[in-house]
């Protein structure tokens, strides 16, 4: 059986299963995560979606829907809950998973006060985000493109 993780001092390296983290000859393919890389790992999903829930109404009534199914993005299983990065590129009436104005966070779980009031749930395979019921049957509804990228890092 291999060591998966290495940490000595000013280093860390997470192996895939199969490959032993102290060896330093590892191939960068064969590990999940270096501390010496100018980048957080391996990325096991990205993408653009639309959010297909149907307007109830145009203009400013276009960020409602009578749907009430959270949107759901799907990515291929990895045995663990990794790291999502999403991001709406604009959506007024939005309380999710952006941060003033379609910033993009990090989401992992738990996500503390990130949020305003309903987060997004990552798992092996989805991330789902919730859609804020705006009462009288109206309910929260995506604009703009949603950007996301899953990397291979559990939380």
């Amino acid at each position: 059986m291999s060591n998966r993780l290495s940490i000595t001092p000013g280093r860390m390296i997470v192996t895939k299963e199969g490959y032993d983290a102290a060896d330093l000859s590892v191939a960068d393919q064969n590990k999940v995560f270096d501390s010496n890389w100018g980048f957080t790992g391996l990325i096991i999903a990205r993408g653009q979606i639309t959010d297909p829930a149907p307007a109830n109404g145009s203009g400013s009534e276009a960020y409602f829907t009578t749907t009430s199914t959270p949107l759901t993005i799907t990515f291929p299983t990895v045995g663990y809950v990794p790291a999502a990065y999403v991001l709406n590129d604009y959506t007024p009436n939005a309380n999710s998973f952006q941060s003033q104005g379609g910033v993009g966070m990090m989401c992992t779980e738990p996500v503390g006060n990130k949020f305003a009031s309903t987060p997004p749930t990552i798992a092996d395979g989805s991330i789902t985000i919730p859609r804020r019921n705006h009462n009288n049957g109206n309910y929260e509804r995506f604009t703009g493109v949603i950007r996301y990228i899953v990397f291979a890092i559990s939380q």
